[in-house]
Parts: C-alpha cells; structure tokens; sequence
C-alpha cells in the first residue's frame, strides 16, 4: 500500500471501485451463496389472520365504545388490526445461535 491509497483526511484505505472490501476473506466474488454463508438464520413467522370480518359502525361514539371494550385503538384511518393486538414490541426476542 502506497499513500495514493490512504484518504489524507481520515487515513483510512482506499479501496477502487469494483475491488472487494473483504481483503483477506475467502469469498467468491460473484456467487451470492457463498458471501451468506455464516449469517444468522431468519425465520419469518407466519402472522396471516385465520378469519376476517367487517365491522360496521353508525357513530363515533360506537368507535369509542368499541376501543373501549376490545382495547384496541380503531381510529378512521384505521385499514385493520389484530384480535388481540398482536403488535406489540415485547414479543420479539433476539436470539444468537451459539
């Protein structure tokens, strides 16, 4: 390395365009396979509703009642929820494979 690679600002390598920025790791370069290799596993879970119904109100204040007694939040720009709710943050849970 020469200091036409170093940024003068920083001092960090510069690396051209094209090259890889994983110096030193062994990754085929055009086989996407192998550069996720070693990466955490996702699992998507399936959250389809197993039933959908249409709710009719006639009044604002039958919204309001109906938040109140379900606890959900349904306001009019409300396209749809989860009985119960389901969106919750404490739900989800990291986990590093050991």
């Amino acid at each position: 390395m020469n200091n036409s690679d170093l940024n003068h600002a920083t001092g960090e390598q510069i690396v051209p365009s094209g090259e890889s920025l994983f110096v030193g790791i062994d990754i085929e370069k055009d086989d996407p396979h192998q550069q996720w290799l070693d990466m955490p596993e996702f699992v998507q879970a399936n959250r389809e509703a197993i039933k959908r119904v249409v709710i009719n109100f006639e009044s604002e204040e039958d919204i309001q009642e109906f938040n109140k007694r379900t606890g959900l939040n349904i306001t009019f720009n409300t396209k749809g929820v989860f009985f119960p709710d389901n969106s919750k943050e404490d739900q989800f849970e990291y986990v590093d494979e050991p």
